[in-house]
């Protein structure tokens, strides 16, 4: 049913993973092949043996070696279907020969009306018409008595060459379900044995590695990938901004403006708790997880249409949905909550949740545009453009296009995380961002005279 061979495997580890997998330690085969099952001697025939089990005949090709009555039956078909095709094959010459019309291998022909082979056609004997149209008539040869007969008796012999299949089928199938929990013990073995190769593949594949399973509930990243992210930015000929990230029960909040990839930081913890807890390794250099018993995320616009909610009413039900089904060792992943309402109740509806979740014995990461105040919660603001070349940044966008000037800004970014410690300001790129993008100086610094205000 199956050849397992590891000459193609490039390390030892995984040939003796095979080697776990398809024997116990005292070197006995677990993956037993269905032919010493059944006692058959070719491959060929346990393949086919092999297929029985699972599908239906009208998918499979029932070997002559199975039947020999099967075989008789076929043979005498053959004959006969050699027999009608001699048959046709000389009326077809004689048309030709005779008349000038040349049938198709089918022995038919189509003739347009504007032919004067059409009366032709017409008049020979040995043709009838089996098809019209507005603008062509198909000729087909026509059966004589002997034809026929011969055809009745193919006909019959079809009849009894599917009741000889349908026997074999359940012949076959009694003999193999005797051996039914050795064909699904190998499908098992053989599924693990190709999810494990799968997960080494896809980890040498994008240079995965390890991670560090803790009993203390936290999640340690040391330049940290998002792979999806990292991948477009590839195949645009841009470079990934590794993400390192210490998270504990608490809370953990990310600041910083849009451009500035706290979404992809939030999801990127995300990636790193469900790929370990999945038993995959993980996109980056280090990480330590202490596994969770529940994980919930609320990212996005989940406005419902049918249900008629706003983007907010949708966000506040899957919070609810979060909140009530947390427990210890939860990670709880919220981005941007409450953006889709006005910024005062926003600011004080984030603070609230901050302060619900910063005692419970939760990873709780947030992403906001708002400043937190409560000191208990740890602050991570993306670095962005702090410590960017303006001069240089401003002369690249000054002969950029319109969409150029995105990408040259993003190229300047640092998606890096800093903590910002209790007091300090919060660096504020949302300005020069928009100052950059043309909004005019009179926006941009009546703005910043509100800021001054606030603060």
């Amino acid at each position: 049913m199956l050849i397992l061979s590891s000459s193609g495997f490039s390390t030892t580890q995984v040939r003796l993973k095979i080697g776990e997998i398809i024997a116990d330690k005292t070197g006995n085969m677990l993956i037993i092949p269905i032919a010493s099952l059944l006692g058959m001697e070719t491959a060929e025939r346990e393949r086919n043996c092999a297929a029985m089990l699972g599908f239906k005949k009208e998918n499979i090709y029932i070997y002559d070696e199975f039947s020999e009555k099967l075989a008789a039956l076929r043979a005498d078909k053959k004959k006969l279907d050699s027999e009608i095709r001699k048959i046709q094959k000389t009326k077809k010459d004689s048309i030709k020969e005779n008349y000038g019309i040349i049938l198709t291998p089918k022995f038919d022909i189509v003739i347009p009306k504007s032919s004067e082979d059409i009366e032709t056609a017409k008049a020979i004997d040995n043709l009838e018409i089996t098809a019209e149209d507005y603008s062509s008539i198909t000729f087909a040869l026509k059966a004589d008595e002997d034809t026929y007969k011969l055809i009745e008796q193919v006909e019959s012999l079809n009849m009894s060459i599917e009741e000889e299949e349908e026997n074999c089928c359940v012949h076959l199938s009694r003999r193999i379900w005797a051996f039914a929990e050795t064909i699904l013990e190998n499908g098992r073995r053989i599924g693990y044995l190709d999810l494990m190769l799968a997960k080494a593949e896809y980890s040498t594949a994008h240079k995965l590695i390890r991670p560090k399973i803790m009993s203390e509930h936290i999640l340690s990243i040391k330049n940290g990938r998002h792979i999806q992210a990292e991948d477009i930015l590839k195949s645009r000929g841009k470079e990934y901004c590794p993400i390192s990230m210490e998270l504990k029960s608490g809370v953990t909040c990310i600041t910083g403006a849009n451009m500035g990839g706290k979404t992809i930081s939030l999801k990127l913890a995300g990636l790193v708790m469900l790929m370990t807890q999945y038993g995959f390794f993980v996109p980056a250099e280090a990480a330590e997880v202490g596994l969770s018993n529940f994980i919930g995320i609320l990212i996005g616009d989940s406005q419902s249409m049918e249900r008629g909610l706003s983007s907010f009413g949708s966000e506040m039900e899957e919070l609810k949905d979060i909140l009530s089904g947390a427990r210890d060792r939860s990670l709880i992943l919220i981005d941007e909550i409450a953006s889709g309402t006005n910024p005062v109740e926003g600011q004080a509806l984030t603070e609230s949740i901050v302060k619900f979740l910063v005692d419970k014995p939760y990873i709780s990461l947030i992403t906001t545009h708002f400043d937190v105040m409560d000191e208990r919660a740890v602050n991570l603001q993306v670095r962005g453009l702090a410590d960017a070349d303006f001069r240089r940044l401003n002369s690249e966008l000054s002969g950029a296009g319109r969409n150029e000037r995105i990408d040259i800004i993003g190229k300047y970014m640092d998606y890096r995380l800093s903590r910002v410690e209790s007091g300090e300001e919060v660096p504020k790129d949302a300005l020069n961002i928009a100052d950059m993008l043309g909004i005019p100086r009179e926006i941009i610094d009546d703005a910043r005279k509100h800021l001054e205000k606030n603060i």
